[in-house]
């Protein structure tokens, strides 16, 4: 859709603040006030003045008039006619922020400006305020007047308005260079007028009503109105007329604008006028609707040089009876997207957005008391309108421009038939033309016209729309030529509509469009109220548009029904200008010219009809009535689905500090991000970011959300159904986001729904009037904490919201008060019993009822499946679908009389890199970034509907790419196939205009219809401004049939492209030509051809310049009737093939005839034949590279889809016609059945190399259709008709030749008689046209002849001899020496070679003769060859074996001979003064000497001369043979030095001294053999070597075999491992066990070697001696107690451990010696002690109780007794720590524990789940057993005594 510019404020606002500042800063009052005329007086009192008028007319001067807030001037006055004239004189801008009141009217002239502010109220009779400069005399002589006044020349200042004007009925008007309204000025029945302009001409009625008109242009004039203009009943204006010839925007409505019916009778108008050369522009409401019972719409009217309607605005006048008027107009007209226009009438006639065309009626009677003119003006032209013949009915519309329509024609013009006939028949050259102002002016022959009598006459017919031949045109006395002119102001809209047949009897018939035809109005509505520009004319060569061939039923409506269409001129030329189509549903359109030119300028195709569905209408309610109660039943409203998506940009990559890409372990790159974790993606060099492409070039887009920076506009949700993207149905104000997030920058749109709350719930956000009028009462209010509130509109950031009114602020509704809201009143909408009154007074169930209706509407997917209907929508006859316009006709005939936005079945992308400009912008995120908006189509627009729609596998047909397009460099893409009509439009850039083109990439929809043009456009989502769709219906495909006798046929267009013809039929003795070279008529001009039925053209000469394609894939056979019809029939045709012959040259271009397979999958026609019957090189058909509709370059293939023979057959019949084949595909003609090409002779053919016919070629031979007896030769011609092979078939006769030639055969080979057959050969030779001798042969690549025996009879019977075929013949037995071509040695190698032709005869079109030859004997290739061996080393020098081979000797032939070593060959070199070479193979190195050969009878036969013998021999030298040992010793482990030693000396070579030969070294063997050996008795690690683990190991020799041994492996030695010894020796001595002094003597971990490393560990052993207080030492290795004389298992077998050691004490001990000696400590034998047991549970410490602690049994069990006392906690400091882990029982179980005895007290801690079950059991008895059982332990295991155990502790965790 359009973007433009919006006009702001600059100085001017800048000056009204200044001003209402200014008035707020001081008090002031009017003051110097003085009466110039009439009678009056002013009284003061404080900030209240009082200004009586006693007289009608008052004047008064005042140096200012400033009434600031709280100050109150009153006029008062002898009533409301009274006027009081108040002029300014001192200089300044007047400032009102108080209040002013009158009851009559009050007239304030300030040169230098008013300025109303805010906290201004004027409550007057009426009021002007104006800055125009008023001299004295006026002021003098006003009191006294009664007559009408001017205030003229407007001073330098502006008036402004932002405070409340209420008039009473009155005037309101401000009148200045520049005004404006930001504030409310109300007038009921009264005007109200923001006037720019120079003079304002005041008058008052008979009770002193004032009225007004302006004229006159400023400078610079503007009016600006941004709050409310309200005149119900009356009238609201906004003018300004500027003298500058180029200016920018003059008026700007961005408020309200209301001038509703009043009462029933008392319309509202409004009216913006710009002027001739201002801009207006217009947003908001401008309201002139009567929606009350009785009242109907007021009138809107908009005018300017350019008017623009932006998005939002709402035009409206509705009426509850009959509808208003809406006008919007100018030389340039931009609507934008999203309007409301609306001027139906609920219960009488539609209102009108613009006045329709005049009709022209050539009838019989008078057809203007139809309904379809009884809203129009009416006239009846007599014979007093025509001059000589000629009549112009000009009708002027000076409104109806550019303007819209939905109504009836406005003019209609009956011209009686009679008068045309009447000076017709009197030869009178009749010439009708019509005009309008806007372009849309017919003319239509309703009756039959026929010229019956007089002479010759000429029939013109001009109309700058359309012409309609409804009646016969004919003549039966002379010559009638007949001209219709359509489209004759050349504004490509307008066709000539046939159907009726025309007879000219002789009369040239042309139809054109096309012209320079201008009509302007002179500002009066009206006939001939307008003036024609001078130089203007139609142009009946004009091809702008085209001619439709349909049928109308009796009342003359088209109804797409079968006919035929005849015009017929009987020797006059027939020229048809434009483009053709055919809509007869099947049947014919004729063309008969009887020998005259037939010439058609365009492109030639079937016709379908089309339908535009319009809302509003009674046919859109019926249409759509089915839909709407689904919707209504389903609670659901039409909608978009919207998939949020992606256009991928290219990640950046993170990178290393050298500056490398960074990936992670798996190879995937590892993209950067910002501080807070989201991607960062990569921008070129412009700062743009980087898309990623598929391989094809497109976009990659992806459902994932991408991340978006602060200020990067994007939608937030993942798909929602709304109607227009932006605004989401949860009552969330927009669906898009510039904050920084995640989310989509586009969407993919399908169909879809919303629930009636949902709908409302949008309606709040997007329209909150719609909401407030159409589903709220009036006044409806919302109940808030209690309290009422009224509901209301409001502003906030520019968008719109629902709300409260609370005091002077509107609070928005929360989400919760909104949804309630609007489920109630969807609930009531869709309660068709509930008539409650809405404020638009209409119930919510009708306004719901329109909505839906609008809704489907402006649905594309809703009207594409209300277009298809129950059809398939596709290629099928009668399928229905939205149009897809591909000509200029097509385009034409769906162009409305006016604008009328409708929807197409086009969807797609729009230009490139449009990307947005202004915040506004931002609120559409899809087209923001300049990439395509519709992610399934993004390199254009596709036709996605009907026949186009099917192609390429269902994605459409493309016919506009949008590649290489540039918004920023005005590249707008380009048309890539058949038509488009793209609007343009101006944008400001800068300081200048721009002219833009669509598609402007606004969203993926096309609409048609902008304009009277219809011009096209892609409309925005939500399609607000859609008010339907043009339904196309596919007709049966008609036929045309051309019949010019010897006139020339040139078609300069392509046939049947945008849709085939059924069959075409062209019958000439001229000329016939398709296509053409250029053409300014259409790009399609290469002559191409579809039919689906069949071609047939014949011409004294036929060019066809493209393809030619026949077949459909319908299996329906054709209703063609052109073989059979009664007139204009041709028998010769052949339905489904492709015919063409020419008396001259024919030329093609390629040719597919696919004819079509019927019911039962037969395949019928599907054949082609090209003839010519041209002589003396006229005669030609040429097969030429083909051409495209496009005019690129193709095969040129013949392409038959029959199977049959004779598929295809091109046939020059003429002694000199030639067959050219300048295809270029792989072959020329392509067909499962056989073709056959005749000529005269091939080299005056181009056969090319794509055409083979495998098959031999038929001579002196012509066609069964060929008259033509003998060829150029005198030679008399056979028919040859078998056509069950390819052939080529010549009129020549060629010569066959049988030949033995020189022949060769080898010495000892015998040929039978058969073998001297395959001698014989043909030679085929023709004469050319041209007297030079040509061989068949040279055609090979195009036919090849076959065995001479194929062309000759008795051909067994020829015969060749020679007495060189026998086997015995030597070399030099012949009678005459070897040539070249042998063994040119001098032997008489060459013998004769006879050929007898018998009883041979030649046939098939041949003559025969013969040729002897000769056969020479070459050598005999022979050869002699083996392969002798000898062993390296060898010393005898003789070869050992011999294998010898002898090959190519004759049959029975024998040879000897002897073998030595060759000297000087490749063995004796390498051998030298050795005993033998080396090893290897030696070829050439053996001599053959004494060599015989006898042949089969035992002759010694010459060698030299019979053979050519070759000998070689080779010698073999084999290796000799070496054997290695090893062996090895045995080694401690650890000592990985003479390991490696032993190893590196273990291998040698078995008896070296005799084993090494030819005197050879061992020395070099051992080297070349590469020896060394391995053993895994040595390991290599990090560290080094290291032997291995104790163990034997293979000592393993490596070698390879040497260049003259073979070397093997003998007997393998063992390298042995010993374990090694290691000694550990620790002492100790001390005092007692807890003071032990350790020595260690000899430590094994220093022994350890090969790496090894351990831990030794010791201490104290058992008691060796308990009397000398000895012990022993444990000692550990790595954890492992070391034995005497063992290893550990950390070592394995690789050390045995020797250990020693003792522990001398000196202490006493404490328990007996008894006890001692069995290893445990035990207490000191105290009986009893006092012991506190406590309990612990988690860190909480409790007493179980205080016991007696009682050892018996010497000390060998512990009883614990409650002593009933309760010793407290422990005190003593902690003084040592022993703890150790133990299994403890009782009777409960057992448990492992861990006891911990610090010095003082014994803590038990329970280790497992028994443990811990153990002492919750226990619990209960206080853990008495538990103590015991542990206290036990202590004794045994921990050393502890009674006596020093102050406490236990019982842990629970």
């Amino acid at each position: 859709m359009r973007s433009y510019r919006h006009w702001k404020k600059g100085t001017l606002a800048v000056m009204i603040l200044a001003a209402l500042s200014a008035g707020n800063t001081v008090e002031a009052m009017p003051e110097g006030g003085v009466i110039q005329s009439g009678n009056g007086s002013i009284t003061q009192q404080g900030n209240n003045m009082t200004i009586r008028q006693d007289s009608s007319r008052l004047a008064m001067d005042w140096t200012q008039f400033n009434v600031n807030k709280g100050e109150s001037v009153n006029f008062v006055q002898p009533g409301k006619g009274a006027m009081a004239l108040n002029r300014v004189t001192g200089g300044r801008e007047s400032s009102i922020n108080g209040q002013l009141t009158a009851n009559g009217q009050v007239l304030l002239v300030n040169p230098a400006g008013v300025a109303i502010g805010k906290q201004a109220s004027i409550d007057v009779g009426g009021l002007v305020a104006s800055t125009a400069q008023v001299n004295d005399n006026v002021m003098k002589n006003f009191g006294n007047s009664t007559g009408d006044f001017t205030l003229d020349n407007p001073g330098p200042g502006s008036i402004v308005n932002e405070g409340t004007i209420r008039a009473e009925g009155g005037l309101a008007v401000l009148h200045a260079a520049a005004v404006e309204n930001q504030g409310t000025i109300t007038s009921e029945g009264g005007t109200v007028g923001l006037l720019a302009a120079d003079k304002l001409n005041l008058s008052s009625d008979a009770d002193g009503k004032l009225s007004f008109t302006v004229d006159g242009n400023m400078a610079r004039a503007f009016a600006l109105n941004g709050g409310t203009l309200s005149a119900d009943g009356g009238t609201v204006i906004m003018t300004a007329a500027s003298a500058d010839r180029v200016t920018g925007t003059v008026v700007n409505n961005t408020g309200v604008v209301e001038a509703r019916t009043l009462h029933t009778n008392q319309a509202g108008h409004i009216v913006l006028d710009g002027g001739k050369s201002g801009t207006v522009e217009v947003s908001g409401t401008l309201n002139a609707s009567g929606t009350a019972d009785g009242q109907s719409g007021g009138a809107i009217k908009v005018i300017g040089q350019k008017t623009v309607v932006h998005s939002g605005t709402q035009l409206l006048a509705q009426g509850n009876v009959n509808g208003g008027k809406i006008e919007t107009s100018g030389d340039v007209l931009n609507l934008e997207s999203n309007l409301h226009i609306d001027a139906k009438g609920d219960h009488g006639k539609a209102g009108e957005w613009l006045l329709d065309p005049l009709d022209v009626i050539i009838a019989k009677d008078n057809p203007m008391n139809t309904d379809n003119y009884s809203q129009s003006d009416k006239k009846t032209a007599g014979k007093s309108d025509f001059t000589a013949g000629n009549a112009t009915i000009a009708y002027n519309d000076p409104a109806a421009k550019t303007a819209d329509t939905t109504a009836v024609n406005s003019g209609v013009t009956w011209i009686d038939r009679a008068i045309v006939q009447d000076m017709l028949n009197s030869g009178t050259n009749v010439t009708i033309q019509a005009a309008a102002t806007n372009g849309s002016a017919n003319i239509i022959v309703k009756d039959d016209i026929t010229k019956s009598s007089g002479g010759e006459a000429t029939f013109t017919l001009d109309a700058m729309r359309n012409i309609t031949i409804n009646g016969k045109i004919s003549s039966t006395s002379d010559k009638l030529h007949v001209i219709l002119n359509a489209d004759t102001n050349g504004d490509q809209v307008g066709a000539v509509i046939i159907n009726a047949d025309i007879d000219t009897n002789g009369g040239n018939f042309t139809s054109a469009t096309g012209g320079t035809v201008k009509y302007t109005s002179n500002g009066s509505k009206g006939y001939g109220n307008g003036k024609f520009q001078d130089g203007g004319a139609p142009n009946p060569s004009g091809s702008t548009v085209g001619t439709y061939f349909g049928h109308v039923d009796a009342s003359g409506t088209a109804d797409g029904n079968r006919d035929d269409r005849k015009i017929e001129t009987h020797g006059g030329n027939i020229t048809l200008n434009g483009e053709v189509a055919i809509g007869l549903d099947g049947g014919t359109l004729t063309l008969d010219s009887g020998g005259g030119d037939v010439n058609v300028t365009g492109i030639i195709n079937s016709g379908n009809s089309y339908g535009s569905y319009v809302y509003g209408t009674n046919t859109w309610n019926e249409l759509t009535q089915a839909k709407v109660d689904e919707y209504l039943a389903s609670g659901k409203i039409p909608a978009y689905h919207y998939q949020g998506v992606n256009y991928e940009r290219q990640r950046v990559i993170k990178t290393d500090a050298n500056g490398n890409p960074m990936t992670d372990a798996e190879g995937n790159p590892v993209y950067a991000t910002d501080s807070a974790g989201n991607p960062v993606y990569a921008k070129d060099s412009s700062g743009h970011y980087i898309y990623l492409t598929d391989e094809n070039g497109n976009y990659i887009v992806s459902t994932e959300k991408e991340y978006y920076t602060g200020s990067e506009t994007h939608y937030t949700f993942t798909e929602q159904d709304s109607e227009n993207v932006r605004w989401p149905s949860d009552g969330n104000s927009t669906s898009v986001s510039t904050n920084a997030g995640y989310g989509y920058s586009s969407v993919i749109v399908s169909k879809g729904s919303m629930t009636t709350q949902e709908y409302f719930q949008y309606l709040a956000v997007s329209d909150p009037d719609t909401l407030l009028s159409k589903y709220l009462v009036s006044g409806a209010s919302i109940s808030v904490n209690g309290t009422s509130y009224t509901l209301a509109r409001a502003t906030k950031n520019g968008v719109n919201y629902l709300g409260y009114k609370q005091g002077s602020n509107v609070v928005q509704l929360t989400t919760t008060q909104l949804q309630d809201l609007t489920r109630d009143a969807a609930a009531r909408a869709l309660n068709k019993d509930d008539t409650t009154v809405m404020k638009n007074g209409s119930s919510a169930y009708t306004n719901l009822v329109d909505n839906i209706r609008h809704l489907l509407a402006t649905n594309w997917f809703e009207s594409a499946e209300l277009a298809q209907g129950n059809t398939g929508g596709g290629s099928a006859n009668n399928d229905s679908y939205l149009a897809t316009i591909t000509t200029i006709l097509e385009n034409s005939l769906t162009t409305p009389n006016g604008q009328q936005i409708l929807w197409a079945g086009g969807m797609g992308s729009g230009v490139r890199n449009k990307t947005g400009t202004r915040n506004t912008d931002k609120q559409n995120p899809y087209s923001w970034y300049g990439l395509p908006d519709d992610p399934t189509h993004q390199d254009g627009m596709y036709w996605v509907t009907g026949p186009e729609g099917e192609a390429n596998n269902g994605e459409g047909t493309q016919f506009y790419s949008n590649i290489n397009s540039n918004w920023q460099t005005k590249n707008y893409g380009e048309t890539v196939y058949g038509y488009a009509n793209w609007d343009t439009y101006e944008e400001k850039v800068g300081r200048v205009y721009v002219v833009r083109q669509q598609p402007d990439n606004s969203a993926p929809f096309l609409t048609v219809g902008f304009g009277t043009t219809g011009q096209w456009d892609d409309a925005a989502f939500g399609g607000d401004t859609t008010i339907g769709f043009i339904k196309e219906t596919n007709l049966e495909a008609s036929s045309l049939n051309i019949q010019s006798g010897a006139g020339a046929v040139t078609l300069g267009g392509d046939v049947g492209r945008a849709k085939s013809l059924d069959t075409l039929n062209i019958e000439s003795t001229g000329a016939v030509t398709l296509g053409a070279e250029t053409s300014d008529v259409t790009r399609y001009h290469y002559g191409t051809v579809y039919t689906d039925h069949g071609v047939y053209i014949s011409g004294g000469t036929v060019s066809v310049g493209g393809e030619i394609h026949s077949g459909t894939d319908n299996t329906g056979a054709s209703q063609c009737d052109i073989q059979t019809r009664t007139d204009h029939a041709n028998a010769d045709f052949q339905l489904d093939n492709v015919v063409i012959t020419s008396a001259g040259n024919l030329t093609v271009h390629g040719i597919t005839s696919s004819g079509y397979k019927d019911t039962s999958a037969t395949q019928q026609g599907g054949r082609i034949s090209l003839t010519s019957t041209g002589t003396d090189g006229t005669g030609a058909i040429t097969l030429e590279k083909g051409v495209d509709f496009n005019g690129d370059e193709t095969d040129g293939t013949l392409t038959a889809a029959s199977g049959e023979n004779g598929a295809v057959v091109i046939d020059a019949q003429g002694t000199k016609g030639s067959f050219v084949n300048n295809t270029q595909g792989t072959t020329a003609i392509d067909t499962t059945g056989t073709w056959q090409v005749y000529s005269a002779s091939p080299e005056s053919d181009t056969l090319g190399s794509n055409l083979n016919s495998y098959s031999d070629a038929r001579w002196t031979a012509k066609s069964a259709d060929n008259a033509t007896s003998s060829n150029v030769w005198g030679t008399a011609l056979n028919t040859y008709d078998d056509a069950s092979a390819n052939r080529f078939i010549f009129q020549n006769t060629p010569t066959v030749t049988v030949y033995a030639g020189d022949e060769l055969k080898t010495y000892g080979d015998t040929l039978t008689e058969d073998a001297m057959k395959q001698f014989l050969q043909s030679r085929e030779e023709f004469k050319g046209l041209d007297g030079n001798t040509y061989n068949i042969t040279d055609y090979a690549q195009a036919f090849q002849e076959k065995a001479y025996t194929e062309y000759v009879d008795n051909a067994d019977t020829i015969t060749v001899s020679s007495d060189g075929a026998e086997g015995t013949a030597t070399r030099d037995g012949g009678i005459s020496p070897a040539t070249t071509r042998g063994n040119n040695d001098g032997y008489n190698a060459v013998y004769a070679m006879n050929v007898d032709l018998k009883q041979a005869v030649a046939k098939n079109g041949y003559a025969l003769d013969k040729a002897d030859g000769t056969l020479e004997l070459v050598k005999r290739s022979a050869s002699i060859s083996g392969t002798g061996s000898l062993t390296y080393g060898d010393t005898d020098g003789t070869i050992k074996t011999w294998d010898g081979q002898v090959q190519g000797l004759a049959d029975g032939s024998q040879i000897t001979y002897n073998t030595s070593i060759k000297d000087g060959s490749a063995y004796t070199r390498d051998r030298g003064s050795r005993n033998t070479a080396n090893h290897g193979t030696y070829a050439d190195s053996v001599d053959f000497n004494d060599i015989t050969i006898t042949d089969a009878e035992g002759h010694v036969i010459s060698a030299d001369a019979n053979y050519d013998l070759s000998t070689t021999g080779t010698i073999q030298v084999n290796k000799a043979k070496l054997i290695i040992d090893t062996a090895g010793n045995t080694r401690e482990y650890g000592q990985a030095a003479e390991v490696a030693s032993d190893i590196a000396g273990a291998a040698s070579i078995r008896h070296a001294d005799t084993a090494v030969v030819n005197g050879d070294t061992a020395a070099d063997i051992l080297a070349e053999m590469g020896l060394y050996t391995t053993s895994d008795a040595l390991v290599t690690t990090a560290g080094g070597q290291r032997t291995n683990h104790v163990g034997s190991y293979d000592l393993t020799a490596h070698f390879t075999d040497t260049s003259n041994y073979e070397v093997s492996a003998g007997v393998t030695g063992k390298e042995i491992l010993t374990p090694k010894t290691i000694y550990a020796e620790v002492t100790g001595s001390g005092s007692d066990l807890d003071h032990i002094s350790w020595q260690v003597v000899r430590n094994p971990e220093s022994q350890l070697v090969n790496g090894d490393q351990g831990v030794f560990q010791y201490g104290l052993g058992p008691v060796i001696s308990c009397k000398d207080q000895l012990f022993g030492v444990d000692m550990t290795m790595n954890g492992d107690t070391l034995h005497n004389g063992k290893g550990v298992p950390a070592y394995g077998n690789d050390y045995v451990f020797r250990t020693s050691g003792v522990v001398t004490l000196t202490f006493n001990p404490l328990v007996k010696p008894d006890v001692w000696e069995h290893g445990g400590y035990h207490p000191r034998d105290k009986k009893e002690t006092s012991m506190p047991v406590f309990r612990v549970d988690d860190k909480e410490v409790n007493q179980y109780g205080t016991y007696s602690a009682e050892l018996t049994d010497s000390g060998k069990k512990l009883r614990l007794s409650p002593t009933g006392m309760r010793l407290p906690e422990p005190t003593q400091i902690p003084s040592e720590e022993r703890t150790y882990t133990t299994t403890l029982s009782t009777s409960e179980g057992s448990g492992e524990f861990r006891l911990v005895y610090n010095g003082v007290s014994l803590q038990v801690e329970p280790l497992n789940e028994q443990a811990r079950e153990l002492v919750r059991k226990g619990d209960a008895t206080k853990n008495v057993a538990l103590t015991e059982a542990a206290i036990h332990i202590g004794f045994t295991q921990l050393g502890l005594d009674l006596i020093d155990l102050k406490g236990v502790y019982i842990h629970l965790n």
